[in-house]
């Protein structure tokens, strides 16, 4: 009875040492990953508008998150970024503003339009996902 509790009080030392390692590192991983939210949610809330978003997240933005995650978790950020990219790239169906509300006096340089928001938003979520941390979501 004696060697029980003594194995079931080393398991829950173990078990308490291992989950505060990890705390740290977690916590340095939110802290940089912010900036790469931040940009991702304005992204996201320009497509919910039917905007197409200018200031999209770079590769190296994504490999700077890498020295905070494990093997597994660099593997499913970067699924999620390609992801993120193919909504961007090939899954928006983008058109000029100027041909859906045609203007003679107002140029719109810059002024493209997401025909499909709701199909890209479902692609960048993954994104979102995994930089909030929410791992469970892909495992």
């Amino acid at each position: 009875m004696l060697v029980i509790g003594l194995l079931l009080a080393f398991a829950a030392l173990f078990t308490l040492a291992t989950i505060n390692a990890s705390f740290p590192r977690q916590k340095n991983y939110r802290t940089a990953a912010a900036p790469v939210i931040k940009l991702l949610t304005s992204e996201m809330h320009l497509v919910s508008a039917g905007e197409y978003p200018f200031s999209l997240i770079t590769e190296a933005e994504i490999y700077e998150l890498y020295p905070y995650l494990n093997e597994k978790q660099q593997i499913l950020l970067t699924e999620a970024y390609d992801l993120y990219t193919e909504a961007l790239t090939s899954t928006a169906n983008i058109r000029h503003r100027g041909e859906e509300h045609p203007s003679s006096m107002i140029d719109f340089p810059k002024g493209f339009i997401i025909t499909n928001p709701q199909e890209v938003l479902k692609k960048m979520e993954p994104l979102r996902q995994v930089l909030a941390g929410e791992w469970g979501v892909f495992l």
